[in-house]
């Protein structure tokens, strides 16, 4: 019985409730699915979570040189299994629909980051857990397997990326009394071949100016240097060179 259940969740061609009835009329069976209900909850609910599971270990896997948080992880775990039974509980229910979409329209989804990855990786799960809940396993298994593909690739293409990027995030702060416009543009033309300023904003009540650059670093640049060289004209004040902007390093 539970073998024949798993089976007809796993089924490629996806039955309709007329399929399912015109089936019984010919058979004189009716589905595995329509018998046991209940059971049909909880292995979708199991594999769902396992599927879940195994995204949130390869994005574990692919976060290993990036802030981590655990949390998150076992939301990505859970999410497909959570989504799953709401999509089966409410799949015959006109008002258990509309009452479902009133939710996905109150959470807001958002990563510990708010990294854009972390938001897609979310929407990936929540894709699996849906197609879980619609009593299609195999489509859910397979929505998982392009999960696995695209974050591994992603993964490796960051690693080749590594060896050669070089654009970074530059932040200087100055004093508010200082000429700044063209006080740095010496040390940037030597050290990085593109440089851009992407914002200016006052802290320390207006105290002091924090400029921020958007550069890319030269393949020999010495980073200490032009770390030095910035303190010599900044009056030694901070300066923060995030190399991974992509990620949370600090409030940009």
């Amino acid at each position: 019985m539970l073998f024949d259940l798993i089976a007809e969740l796993f089924a490629t061609s996806p039955t309709s409730s007329a399929d399912a009835l015109a089936n019984m009329l010919v058979t004189g069976q009716a589905s595995a699915v329509a018998s046991h209900p209940f059971l049909a909850f909880i292995v979708i609910a199991v594999f769902c979570c396992l599927f879940g599971s195994v995204a949130a270990a390869v994005y574990g896997f692919t976060k290993r040189d990036e802030p981590l948080s655990w949390n998150f992880m076992i939301a990505l775990a859970l999410l497909p299994g959570i989504i799953a039974m709401l999509v089966y509980l409410t799949r015959d229910s006109f008002i258990g629909v509309l009452s479902m979409a009133g939710i996905f329209t109150m959470v807001r989804f958002r990563s510990i980051a708010a990294d854009p990855k972390d938001l897609a990786c979310v929407v990936f799960t929540m894709a699996i857990g849906l197609a879980g809940g619609s009593k299609l396993l195999a489509y859910a298994a397979a929505a998982t397997g392009v999960f696995v593909v695209f974050l591994v690739a992603a993964f490796l293409i960051g690693l080749t990326r590594q060896t050669t990027r070089s654009r970074c995030k530059l932040k200087i702060t100055v004093p508010e009394n200082m000429c700044w416009d063209k006080t740095f543009d010496e040390v940037l033309k030597t050290y990085t071949r593109r440089a851009t300023l992407a914002r200016v904003k006052t802290i320390e009540l207006g105290s002091f100016f924090e400029l921020m650059y958007d550069i890319t670093l030269k393949q020999s640049a010495d980073e200490k240097a032009m770390i030095d060289a910035i303190r010599t004209r900044n009056g030694n004040l901070t300066v923060l060179l995030n190399k991974r902007p992509d990620s949370t390093y600090d409030p940009m």
